[in-house]
């Protein structure tokens, strides 16, 4: 009997690759951060050495998100004015500068985030990740980064951050007695010039509300300082920049506000600060006096005067 011809039938199964962003966007807007009650700085000694680990303390602030484009693995994000202040000592530590965020991968969820932060305005240090499992549930970003991989003595920051909502964030307006003011004042003798109109936005995002003091980010600085003179030129230079809000107090209300300024286009931070000063009964509204170096000798001082607004900013 003639064998019959077998045939055989072969079933292809083309496997697709996982991608953790799938749905890339195009949303190229700058979006606001606020760090969770989680987020942790630490300082010490990690292993395999044995020296003594500072306690974990908290780290609270702000950030800008901005996407810059996909690779068809990995979604690139840039991460701007990083506006942080850490609980260590007195005063506290102010963290400054900015980096990359990437979210992808091909089989799994991958993560990665590179900052170099200024500490009170020293020379930037590296923070770094790692490509490390995470992400999935982005927006949310969650992961730890430090400036020597978690060996030996190193410093590490615990990031835990989620976008700011729309009604988190209060917007402002300058009104028209702010002033911003540059010279010599006493004890020096130096000339002082004469003060120049400020008109603006900003915003406050709150932050923690404590048994004495209520804290905010300040945000979104964009501010133009005009000519003196009424007739002169509208276009002066420009004021941007981020910072904290502070006000309570136990037996008198009292406030500071600090801000980290770029001043007409100076690519290099200029912090103003008013200490803690009486002052702040009539908030919401504000009305503080900001200075470098304290009102003293040769200064830039910001008389600031502001109010809630009803327009919205990003």
């Amino acid at each position: 009997m003639q064998a019959q011809p077998c045939w055989v039938l072969v079933v292809l199964t083309v496997v697709c690759p996982f991608t953790a962003r799938a749905d890339a966007h195009t949303d190229t807007a700058s979006h606001l951060y606020r760090l969770n009650d989680n987020s942790t700085y630490q300082q010490g000694c990690f292993p395999p050495c044995t020296c003594p680990l500072m306690a974990e303390v908290r780290v609270r602030g702000t950030f800008q998100l901005t996407f810059t484009g996909s690779d068809g693995l990995f979604d690139h994000y840039a991460v701007e004015d990083v506006n942080w202040t850490v609980s260590l000592g007195h005063p506290e530590r102010r963290l400054t500068g900015s980096g990359t965020y990437k979210v992808g991968g091909e089989f799994a969820v991958l993560q990665q985030l590179e900052l170099d932060l200024s500490t009170d305005g020293g020379a930037p240090q590296h923070f770094d990740s790692g490509l490390v499992p995470g992400g999935g549930d982005f927006p949310h970003i969650a992961l730890a980064m430090a400036i020597n991989g978690f060996a030996c003595y190193d410093t590490a920051i615990d990031v835990d951050a989620t976008p700011v909502t729309a009604d988190q964030l209060r917007p402002y307006g300058l009104t028209r007695d702010t002033t911003w003011q540059w010279g010599c004042f006493p004890p020096c003798r130096c000339p002082v010039f004469q003060k120049q109109p400020v008109r603006g936005t900003f915003g406050l995002v709150q932050l923690e509300s404590g048994p004495l003091l209520t804290e905010y980010a300040v945000v979104n600085v964009n501010w133009q300082v005009l000519s003196p003179h009424p007739q002169g030129p509208a276009d002066g230079f420009a004021i941007t920049g981020f910072g904290m809000y502070r006000i309570g107090g136990e037996v008198a209300v009292q406030h500071q506000m600090g801000l980290d300024l770029h001043v007409n286009g100076d690519r290099a931070l200029t912090h103003f600060d008013s200490g803690l000063v009486a002052g702040g009964g009539h908030f919401p509204a504000l009305d503080i006096l900001l200075s470098v170096n304290g009102v003293y000798c040769v200064d830039q001082v910001i008389d600031l005067h502001a109010k809630p607004s009803t327009a919205r900013q990003k």
